[in-house]
């Protein structure tokens, strides 16, 4: 519990610095081009034509330091990676996305791509905070006992689930499209 509470001040901390550098944690509005679904729906077409995207989403996983870093965002249960160079967003947008933590939410622009490796990537050119979260996301912990993973997570414990479904729905996909269905 101690962790959670240190993880909320150094977050909290991140939120005051970026006031002072001029930067809106919570801007009032951001137009997304598509969703993720039309993304992947239209993937080939608009690496083809370079077309310009915009999309928002919830930061879940980051990748690499330096110049350029890889990441995922999530929206509407689908993932997407994205990657961010410094020279092309700019210092000071890298420096905000430097302070982003996982569960933000982060409005992007940029064009689509394919990875060496084939996957659908945005390429962003710009970015901005649209949320930045105080409270962190459950992270579960795997130990290896006796040749096998025992995988140790809040969300396994029925009782943290019912009394945090924001981030049960967040986090468990299957839960949402129950919830949506009844």
């Amino acid at each position: 519990m101690n962790d959670h509470l240190d993880q909320r001040q150094i977050r909290v901390g991140k939120l005051e610095e970026l006031r002072k550098k001029g930067v809106e944690p919570y801007p009032y509005s951001f137009q997304n081009s598509h969703n993720l679904s039309e993304l992947f729906a239209d993937a080939d077409t608009l690496v083809e034509d370079h077309s310009e995207v915009s999309i928002s989403g919830r930061l879940m996983a980051l990748r690499g330091k330096g110049k350029a870093v890889f990441a995922n965002i999530q929206a509407q249960h689908q993932r997407l990676q994205i990657y961010i160079r410094k020279d092309e967003v700019g210092e000071a947008s890298f420096e905000v996305f430097g302070m982003c933590d996982i569960g933000d939410y982060l409005g992007l622009q940029g064009t689509m791509m394919y990875t060496k490796t084939g996957e659908l990537t945005l390429r962003v050119k710009s970015l901005l905070l649209l949320t930045k979260s105080i409270r962190p996301m459950p992270v579960p912990k795997v130990q290896e006992k006796d040749g096998e993973k025992i995988i140790h997570d809040e969300l396994r414990d029925r009782e943290f689930r019912y009394r945090q479904r924001y981030v049960d729905l967040t986090l468990n996909p299957e839960v949402a499209t129950v919830f949506r269905q009844r």
